[in-house]
């Protein structure tokens, strides 16, 4: 049964002012559209700061524009404002767009002591529900595979490792032990990581890792036994049946990795499942950029059950 939620009042605002063009172009964005002067590169100077690019990609992704409309729409939105500031070119933010410098392991200043950790895939190209349903699937399908990190109290990401969609969810998910902020103790994530070698990483950094051992697994036996060995113990001693790994969930806290998954959720229901992008570097700082973006959105307010 699901709870009610009790901050109504608090919610509606956050999400009227999603829609507020003062909070995407914002008074600081405003003041450092330009470059400072003394820190521009040697030769040509450049006309536009990595904010204002990165500002004008977020409207652009917000509202699902193409580039050239993204660039008519700053412009009226300027002229309403009566602002004199320069409004980059739609080939200039899309060539800019691909040397922003955003770090894909610090999306987020939180430091929080648990993480969860899901994988998921974007469409890059390729038909519909309803094109695949009328007419069969089609070969012309390409993905972009994106693993966040996702605090479990505020919500925000903490990094997305992307990658071509041929590798697997257990490849990706080694790599995150790489992104892990040092205040992490614990990680939770699906079966995809229940393998000796997550569990020797998560040891190695003295990390607690949550995930459920896969049916008929069994444990080592010898010196080089690890936590899951002690998971396996555990549900077999329950029972070893469905409500024995349903009991061990519960008690390991296993349920907050569905906050992952509410995350994915919310960036494909608000910025949508498929990329506007089409190069490699493009695609993988527009998935940063949409991160960056739904932290922004979680901390104007989310709902919260009694």
């Amino acid at each position: 049964m699901s709870r009610k939620i009790c901050n109504w009042p608090q919610y509606n605002r956050s999400l009227i002012n999603r829609g507020s063009l003062n909070f995407w172009i914002s008074q600081d964005v405003i003041d450092r559209w330009t470059p400072n002067s003394s820190k521009t590169r040697v030769g040509r100077p450049e006309k536009y700061s990595d904010v204002c690019i990165e500002a004008v990609c977020m409207v652009r992704f917000f509202l699902r524009l193409s580039l050239r409309a993204t660039q008519g729409f700053i412009s009226s939105i300027f002229e309403l404002m009566n602002l004199s500031l320069p409004v980059p070119s739609y080939s200039r933010v899309c060539r800019r767009m691909k040397q922003l410098q955003l770090d894909c392991k610090r999306l987020s200043r939180a430091r929080p002591t648990d993480i969860v950790i899901d994988a998921t895939g974007v469409k890059i190209y390729g038909e519909g529900e309803w094109h695949r349903k009328i007419h069969g699937s089609s070969k012309r399908k390409k993905w972009k595979k994106m693993t966040l990190g996702v605090c479990p109290k505020s919500h925000e990401i903490l990094f997305n490792l992307t990658a071509d969609d041929s590798f697997g969810d257990a490849t990706l998910f080694k790599e995150t032990f790489e992104c892990l902020p040092s205040s992490v103790k614990t990680v939770i994530m699906d079966g995809a990581g229940d393998t000796h070698e997550m569990y020797d990483l998560s040891e190695e950094r003295s990390v607690k890792l949550i995930t459920p051992p896969r049916k008929g697994a069994v444990y080592r036996i010898g010196p080089d036994r690890t936590r899951r060995d002690q998971y396996i113990k555990e549900i077999r001693r329950d029972g070893n049946d469905e409500d024995a790994l349903r009991a061990w969930k519960k008690r390991h806290g296993y349920h907050r990795r569905s906050l992952a998954e509410t995350a994915i959720s919310r960036f494909k229901g608000m910025l949508g499942d498929k990329l506007r992008s089409r190069g490699l570097m493009n695609q993988h700082n527009e998935m940063l950029i949409k991160s960056l973006m739904l932290n922004k959105i979680s901390r104007l307010g989310l709902p919260q059950r009694a």
